[in-house]
């Protein structure tokens, strides 16, 4: 089986409500296989470390994001994924951007997303 390396974009779309946000931070938090570490959030941006490790796989990441205004973000991730199923650790750094486009959400539900594009 061949692994293709290199640039990926996807463009998708979610409905994340200030609500949503909070759930899905807490979910992050409450998982038992999981430690975040060096958490800071303020009104201008969240950065935070997280360590999972399961007997499937372990996972280390890093997230920062920077809240331009009430409408826009962006960010970067950067997640390392080891597991004895792996011949090599998988490695991702991610690039995040984010634009508020409306408070109808369409057929897209809180908390949920939908790929538009994917190059």
């Amino acid at each position: 089986m061949a692994h293709a390396g290199g640039k990926h974009s996807t463009v998708s779309q979610g409905c994340l409500t200030p609500e949503t946000w909070k759930k899905e931070f807490a979910k992050i938090q409450d998982n038992p296989d999981c430690k975040v570490s060096n958490m800071h959030q303020d009104a201008h941006s969240i950065s935070f470390d997280e360590t999972c490790a399961s007997e499937r796989h372990n996972t280390n990441a890093h997230f920062e994001g920077q809240f331009d205004d009430s409408e826009h973000m962006h960010g970067m991730a950067k997640v390392q994924i080891t597991s004895p199923n792996f011949p090599q650790a998988i490695t991702m750094n991610m690039a995040l951007t984010s634009h508020y486009l409306g408070a109808d959400c369409g057929d897209v539900k809180p908390g949920e997303g939908k790929v538009i594009r994917h190059e």
